[in-house]
């Protein structure tokens, strides 16, 4: 196959334009914040906490992005474990981060690779909770999780639905206390 200096330039700039739009793109996710959002229930995850600090802390040295962990506690007197009602507090009081990693302290931890997903993504193998990755505009989009839903699929479901709707909660106020490097614990008043 003989092909001519001009043919070889033509090949070369495309390759070269390929290779560039690859990179942008690549580098597009590692500007990137990450929140992940941890609802916690002191009767239901006390003896869990410390093991899910230790490899969550793994999980974040292993990954070169911008992150922060809230664990997120119900602050109201009386009141029942709301999963779903959390993780919205904890999307609402981290508005500013790009996308949210829902992992809850009573699944078991891996060490996923997280990127920036360009749709909803459930790491885990359970869909109806343990591990939502999401991105912020998604989750506000469809508005979160509905009262009383903690089911992941029902999420992913909405999002491929193009289903809008407002967030379900108003946060009254929060508490935030440092637990660790980069983890915080988050009490929450919401209605």
């Amino acid at each position: 196959m003989n092909l001519d200096q001009n043919t070889i330039k033509v090949l070369f700039l495309l390759l070269l334009v390929l290779y560039i739009v690859y990179i942008e793109n690549k580098n597009q996710d590692i500007d990137k914040t990450l929140l992940i959002i941890a609802p916690y229930d002191n009767t239901l995850h006390k003896d869990k906490l410390d093991a899910y600090l230790d490899n969550i802390e793994k999980i974040m040295i292993s990954n070169k992005m911008k992150k922060k962990v809230f664990i997120i506690e119900d602050g109201g007197i009386n009141s029942h474990f709301k999963r779903g009602q959390l993780c919205n507090a904890g999307a609402v009081i981290g508005k500013d981060y790009d996308y949210f990693m829902f992992y809850d302290i009573n699944m078991p931890l891996e060490n996923y690779r997280i990127k920036y997903p360009r749709k909803p993504v459930c790491l885990a193998d359970n869909k109806k909770e343990g591990v939502l990755l999401i991105s912020k505009d998604d989750y506000y989009k469809i508005g979160g999780y509905s009262k009383g839903d903690n089911d992941i699929s029902n999420i992913i479901q909405k999002v491929g639905n193009n289903v809008e709707n407002n967030m379900n909660i108003e946060v009254l106020s929060h508490n935030k206390s440092s637990i660790r490097k980069n983890i915080e614990k988050v009490r929450v008043m919401y209605k």
